[in-house]
């Protein structure tokens, strides 16, 4: 299940190690760093499929990193943490991570969940566009479908 690619931003190698194994096993390619300043600087030369992100960075920790993330993109965020607190977990949810995993953990835990954000975003690209011309039209799926003006007239009353 292949689905591009997946940045680990963890100060652990032998986490990075075991999570770059485990997503390229699953057909995702990977590239990691192990503080938030060279993942910001990798984030601005290519925006990866995913971040996996630990709270516990030297230097701008995960919350700074993820924020910056999340301002920039709609690139999703799944939170690796040892922190199990409530506060932490509620603050990065709220901040704009996708989810949130304290460790330890199991890797196949960690790829169902990575499965279900993929899963989730790609609902959405597909979700149906409206563009609005002299012919108003809803496109879904590559496949254009005309509107009557009463329909057009009411899309547009919504969405503007």
């Amino acid at each position: 299940m292949g689905q591009g690619s997946i940045w680990i931003v963890d100060d652990d190698p032998s986490i990075t190690e075991l999570l770059k194994n485990t997503f390229e096993l699953e057909g995702w390619g990977t590239r990691s760093a192990l503080t938030g300043e060279k993942a910001l600087e990798l984030f601005d030369q290519n925006l990866p499929d995913l971040v996996v992100l630990d709270i516990g960075l030297p230097g701008m920790d995960g919350f700074q990193v993820c924020r910056e993330i999340t301002s920039r993109s709609a690139v999703p965020v799944m939170m690796l943490s040892a922190r199990d607190g409530t506060e932490d977990k509620v603050i990065c949810l709220e901040m704009g991570a996708d989810d949130y995993l304290t460790k330890p953990f199991r890797t196949e835990e960690l790829v169902a969940r990575i499965k279900a954000i993929f899963r989730r975003y790609e609902r959405n690209l597909n979700l149906p566009q409206t563009t609005f011309s002299d012919k108003p039209s809803v496109h879904h799926q590559g496949s254009a479908n005309r509107l009557r003006v009463s329909e057009g007239n009411l899309t547009s009353e919504f969405l503007l």
